[in-house]
């Protein structure tokens, strides 16, 4: 229906033609509403209208045609006659025709000349001219019954639309042509709606009918009948009898008037009841769970982390595509597959954050997720404003810094740089004395320790980024300005200190760590007097050995990276200002470089910590062995001294072997070694006790490990046991009634000499000491002892054993003078009943957190387990391994009580747990100690101690060995933590690789499946928290990838997987050197690497601002000099 004009068909006189023209309203409306749309369709022209001419000229027509059809009626009549046609059809059609003939004659005495104006306007001329100022029907003075008409001729500009609006659909009623019986065929009221998505009805066509178990009825019983003809049942009485009771009784009265029981009744099926998959009752516990507690952090991430699991199957594909297409829109599938994860995991945050506003871990869990769908001016606002809400937030910096360090579309040095700059300026001010009472009381617990952490985090990223030099001069600042202050008299503040250490460091005077230090309050008090440093060898000479060594034989991309490796190595320590000027500009650290991340710490073990941190960064790294306290390696201290972190694990394990080192290490440099030393040498010199003893512990440590690398290489090994043995009189000497130097003595002294001489010291230490026992002395000597008599059996070492375990226990200071061994052993049984229970009374009540703070790496054990250490060995000689590991367990179940009942300090606990399965651990062998392997892990997972087991108990990293097994299923729960399980499980893998390859075929098979395993679980680990921002993991991948390339024997076929590897290492480590390093000489297993190639991945890493040793144009000026000076030499040869 169109909005126009209609007409009324009911005749009304016709207006005078004056009126038209005169008048706009009253009888002229009437009289348009009456206009000629009464005629019929075929008295009118094109369009709907007709004309007056075409009037006239029809009532002629019409005249006409009447005289002819009463002329020729004679004619028609006889030849209807002798056609033989009956009367009453000849009355028929004349009736017809009168009636037609009337009908005509009536139209036309209607629309002739007389009865119409002399006038050629249509209806739709008359309204258009008289309502062209109207807005409003009742202006037109139309009728609304009257105000619409159908548009017989249509709208041809329908035609170019796809599909006609929904306005100008036709409705057309369809009458249902289904068969009987269905549904469309019932009454509406018994029709049953097509189901909505979120009906069970609707989510069953999916899942399939599971409303009945087939699995719990039986099949019925039932014969094949013959073909040859058909069984005919005749029912009995009997039957007809019960077909007539059953119409009376129900079934329980029939059954029991039939002296039969009622038949269990089948359940009936819930209709509704449908069997829910796995990931959908899964997602239905959750959400249970989330309203019950929706503030539950944890709960909410680990909903959000189950998101993978649920759309790891789900398809993006359409069905109704060929499998061609579906091929090559494959990886667009992929990419809708992680959107649309992204954005239901953002959905489940925005929930949880509506929930929790001040959830700090679900802001940064959506900021994180946001780096895929969000530009990066969003995104980098948006973390400003959660830093802006959340300033006092220490672990939102930390998220924060990493995603700046991390994030490769944003990412730039400088921007960096700024962000820690920032974020140490905020936190001084926190920790100055300017800020009020209320802001006093809002300051963050452990603030200097976060300080600290965030020192070393900068650190590690300008060594990553290429700049050592201004990392090692950070840390020589660093405790400059906390160890080495002068005593200002009065109140200096932090900027006031800062002026006056300016000049100090601008003197190019020796610094902390270099020979011939002072320290800054001496150069203040003898300003005359400051010495100068020795100037460090230059590396021209080590550069032109290489030069010549390479000559025309090494393709000039090859030379370049050996290059650039020989710098990385080699310059590490900060340029100073005596000496000439550097030819690479970032060597040299100005105060400008350092001075804002400069701070004073305000507590005395933090200085301790801040020397830790510092050789954590050189690169050294204490080690345990069989039957000593854990410590300082431990899981509970590691997470006290905040060593966990990713960029903290990078330089714990020896990669030497299969990764090309890039750091300097004291096994190659002298000079690192000598600074390295420096560092311990001058640091027990400037601390206090207890601080001073744990350092010359640890230096023991060190001088241990560099014995045994001289070892290997020295002709002979007396001058180094003189050398060693030298410095250790020397340390006595300053000190020697402290028997904790003695035990570190006594351990480096069975490395030197043996048992012998060991038993020797720690016998004279335990004479000499008769003031009060020494706990440490008692278990150092027990644990020599045990290795001894594991090397040799003898009576003699197991008397002294039990004599030793007996004045351990009874906290006696050490006597010589042994009983028998008949009372020894009767000794030893008394004080086994006597103190068993009294150790394990006290293991709460002995516990002092202070041991944490003040001596993290002797006495941070409480006294206590000297104790278990003592009776634990004791019941092994006595009474036997199994009496031993009854005392332990019941021990460690105690310890877990105390901790599940929040008694005592959780930390104590956790370590005193920690050393009692390490003692249960160095006591068994064979099965049981995979056992308790598999216990410890569970509950210290990144025990380095623990870890290291797998490979020393020879765990086969495959499904037959248990251990294995319950390891790998834990990597998964362990990633969120750390990278060290999972850097652990990929040493294991590839040291059964190395030990496979190349032995036979079978073997080399085996050993390509070890490495593709390690590609899969490295693949797993790089796509999750902290693993994702891992260096070590990404090198690791990088040479596997390689290394499966290599095997494969097809050249140029897989460096594109090399390449993919790498530019998805870019994304997360945007300016990790090694990285980039690693990748050229990988370049190189086919062949020598093309130079522009070389030259696009120096560029991306120069975009990034990170830094290249040795630019292109350096390497050809020097080939050039190379070249001319071959050439004087020739010409002197030929001359000669």
């Amino acid at each position: 229906m169109f909005a126009a004009y209609t007409h009324d068909s009911t005749p009304q006189s016709d207006p005078q033609p004056d009126a038209v023209t005169t008048q706009a309203s009253g009888p002229t409306r009437d009289w348009l509403a009456q206009s000629s749309y009464n005629l019929p369709a075929h008295a009118l022209g094109r369009g709907g209208a007709r004309t007056w001419s075409q009037s006239s000229s029809a009532s002629s027509a019409g005249s006409a045609s009447e005289d002819r059809t009463r002329s020729r009626s004679p004619a028609k009549k006889s030849r209807r006659s002798s056609e033989g046609r009956s009367r009453d059809d000849r009355d028929q059609r004349k009736t017809k025709k009168k009636k037609k003939g009337k009908k005509v004659r009536q139209e036309a005495r209607e629309c002739s000349p007389q009865a119409r104006p002399q006038q050629r306007l249509s209806h739709e001329e008359w309204v258009a001219k008289f309502s062209t100022s109207k807005n409003f029907l009742d202006e037109v003075g139309l009728k609304p019954e009257h105000a619409f008409r159908q548009d017989w001729a249509g709208d041809r500009m329908l035609l170019k639309e796809a599909r006609l609006p929904p306005n100008m659909a036709a409705y057309a009623k369809i009458r249902s042509r289904q068969a009987l019986g269905d549904w469309a065929g019932q009454p509406r009221s018994q029709r049953n709606p097509p189901p909505r998505f979120f009906d069970k009805a609707f989510v069953r066509c999916f899942l399939g009918q599971t409303v009945q178990d087939l699995s719990q009825t039986s099949p019925e019983t039932w014969t094949h009948a013959s073909p040859n003809f058909i069984r005919i049942h005749y029912p009995s009485s009997d039957v007809k009898e019960n077909s007539r009771l059953r119409d009376v009784y129900d079934a329980g009265t029939l059954a029991y008037s039939q002296g039969q029981s009622l038949p269990e009744a089948e359940p009936e099926l819930d209709t509704d009841t449908i069997k829910l998959h796995e990931v959908q009752q899964k997602t239905k516990e959750f959400n249970e769970q989330l309203r019950q507690e929706p503030n539950d952090i944890r709960l909410w991430l680990n909903f959000v982390e189950f998101q993978n699991v649920s759309y790891e199957n789900a398809s993006f594909d359409e069905v109704s595509q060929p499998k061609k297409i579906k091929k090559k829109k494959a990886s667009k599938n992929v990419i809708l597959k992680q959107k649309a994860l992204i954005e239901k995991k953002l959905a489940i945050l925005k929930a949880a954050i509506d929930k929790n506003p001040q959830s700090i871990d679900l802001a940064v869990k959506r900021l994180d997720l946001s780096k895929e769908i969000l530009d990066t001016a969003t995104l980098d606002r948006q973390w400003q404003e959660l830093i802006f809400i959340f300033p006092r937030n220490l672990d939102l910096w930390q998220h924060y810094l990493r995603f700046v360090a991390t994030h490769f579309a944003s990412f730039s040095l400088a921007k960096t740089l700024k962000a820690f700059r920032t974020c140490l300026h905020k936190l001084k001010t926190l920790q100055g004395h300017s800020f009020t009472a209320i802001v006093a009381q809002e300051r963050p617990p452990d603030l200097e320790a976060h300080m600290l952490e965030i020192l070393s985090q900068l650190t590690h990223f300008l060594a990553k980024a290429g700049f050592r030099e201004k990392a090692i001069g950070l840390f020589q600042a660093m405790i400059e300005l906390n160890l080495f202050s002068p005593d200002f008299p009065g109140y200096y503040s932090l900027e006031d200190r800062l002026a006056l250490f300016e000049p100090f460091w601008d003197s190019g005077v020796a610094r902390f760590g270099e020979s011939g230090v002072v320290g800054w309050r001496k150069v203040m008090e003898n300003k005359d007097k400051m010495a100068k440093p020795e100037s460090h060898a230059q590396s021209s000479e080590i550069e032109d050995q290489i030069l010549k060594e390479a000559g025309n034989r090494v393709a000039r991309t090859r030379l370049w990276l050996e290059l650039e490796k020989a710098r990385e190595r080699r310059h590490w320590c900060p340029w100073r200002s005596n000496e000439e000027d550097a030819e690479d500009p970032d060597r040299m650290v100005t105060f400008e470089d350092i001075s804002p991340f400069l701070f004073q710490f305000t507590e005395p073990h933090m200085c301790f910590k801040l020397i830790l941190t510092c050789l954590k960064f050189l690169g050294f790294h204490s080690e345990d062995h069989r039957l000593e306290l854990i410590t300082v390696n431990s899981q509970t201290m590691r997470d006290v001294l905040r060593f966990s972190k990713p960029e903290c694990q990078s330089v714990d394990l020896d990669w030497s072997s299969i990764l090309s080192p890039t750091n300097p290490g004291w096994q190659e440099d002298q000079s690192f070694e000598s600074f390295c030393r420096n560092v311990f040498s001058q640091g027990s010199r400037i601390l206090s006790e207890p601080y001073k003893t744990q350092l010359i512990v640890l230096w023991l440590g060190f001088e241990k490990q560099v014995f045994d690398h001289r070892l290997l290489t020295a002709p002979k090994k007396k001058p180094l046991v003189k050398e060693l043995k030298s410095l250790v009189k020397s340390l006595l000497q300053s000190d020697q009634n402290n028997m904790d130097i003695y035990v570190a003595y006594a351990k480096l002294e069975h490395k030197l000499e043996g048992y012998a001489n060991c038993w020797k010291i720690l016998e004279m230490a335990l004479v000499s000491h008769n003031q009060e026992p020494h706990h440490g002395l008692y278990t150092a000597a027990i644990a020599s002892s045990l290795r001894e008599l594991e090397v040799e059996e003898s009576p003699e070492i197991r008397n002294r054993i039990l004599w030793l375990g007996i004045q351990a226990l009874e906290d006696r200071v050490y006597s010589q003078d042994r009983p028998n061994p008949i009372d020894l052993l009767q000794k030893a049984e008394e004080t086994l009943i006597e103190k068993q229970n009294v150790v394990q009374g006290s293991l709460i009540s002995e516990n002092d957190p202070r041991m944490f703070i003040q001596s993290p790496v002797i006495d941070c054990v409480p006294e206590v387990f000297h104790k278990i250490f003592a009776l634990g060995t004791l019941l092994n000689l006595y009474q036997g391994r199994d009496e031993a590991m009854k005392f332990l367990n019941f021990t460690q179940d105690k310890i877990m009580k105390a901790m599940m009942s929040s008694e005592g300090h959780k930390a104590l606990l956790d370590l005193l747990l920690e050393n009692v399965l390490k003692l249960k651990l160095d006591l068994s062998s064979g099965k049981q100690a995979k056992v308790i392997l598999t216990l410890s892990l569970d509950h210290f997972p990144r025990n380095e101690y623990f870890l290291q087991k797998l490979c020393d108990l020879q765990v086969a990293p495959n499904g037959i060995d248990s251990t294995w097994r319950h390891f790998a299923l834990s990597l998964s729960s362990s990633r969120s933590e750390s990278t060290l399980p999972q850097i652990y499980a990929i040493k294991l893998l590839l040291k059964n690789y190395s030990q496979t390859r190349n032995v036979d075929e079978f073997s080399s098979s085996t050993a390509v499946a070890y490495l593709y395993r390690s590609k899969s679980l490295l693949e797993d680990q790089v796509e999750h928290d902290p693993g994702r921002t891992c260096p070590v993991l990404w090198r690791l991948l990088l040479w596997i990838t390689k290394e499966i390339h290599v095997i494969q024997g097809r050249p140029g076929r897989n460096l594109d997987q090399i390449s993919t590897v790498f530019y998805r290492a870019l994304q997360e480590c945007p300016v990790t050197r090694a990285l980039y390093l690693d990748f050229i000489e990988y370049l190189h297993v086919d062949g020598a690497c093309e130079v522009g190639e070389l030259k696009k991945i120096l560029d991306i890493l120069s975009e990034k601002e990170g830094r290249v040793r040795l630019p292109w144009e350096e390497l050809e000026i020097l080939l050039e000099k190379e070249e001319d000076q071959d050439d004087v030499e020739d010409e002197e040869e030929n001359v000669l």
